[in-house]
């Protein structure tokens, strides 16, 4: 039986890795944090990661959605879309919502056929050239894809992230 863990999709890519826990270790400070970004992200608006950085996601049974999005004057730019499906079931949903709501995205376009397994996280990132969010995209060994991962573990494997 293989390590607990999820494969980590990114449209962009096509890089995709399996995820254990060997590439996450928690610590309460750390975990105290992702609960609490993971609960106010939950709410109209979500919650400030730094800066002019935000998250804001929606989760249903076994699957969640966010958004890492930036404020210029009243709108939302979104900068990235992670999301992740637990369950088989949720996967086929959380992939057809994806092919659907992002039809029109080339990366989208082109990966139409990848095919998931379930527990799994798909990241999209969208271009954008402010250099606070930039930095956070691609500099410091590539920290969205940490944030994903971590978001991933918080949302799907709370019992990861228990003390």
């Amino acid at each position: 039986m293989p390590e607990k863990g999820f494969e980590h999709f990114t449209f962009n890519t096509e890089h995709n890795v399996y995820q254990t826990m060997k590439y996450f270790e928690p610590n309460p400070i750390v975990n105290a944090q992702l609960r609490a970004i993971a609960q106010e992200s939950l709410q109209p608006g979500g919650t400030r990661i730094f800066g002019n950085i935000f998250f804001e996601a929606v989760k249903e049974k076994d699957m969640y959605a966010g958004t890492l999005f930036s404020h210029i004057g009243n709108h939302k730019i979104p900068l990235l879309i992670t999301c992740g499906a637990k369950t088989e079931e949720a996967g086929k949903i959380l992939w057809e919502r994806i092919q659907t709501d992002f039809q029109m995205n080339p990366n989208v376009v082109k990966r139409r056929n990848y095919k998931l397994h379930a527990p799994y996280v798909a990241d999209l990132l969208f271009d954008c050239c402010l250099p606070d969010i930039y930095a956070f995209l691609f500099f410091c060994g590539y920290l969205s894809g940490d944030f994903c991962k971590c978001m991933e573990w918080t949302f799907l494997f709370p019992e990861t992230i228990n003390e």
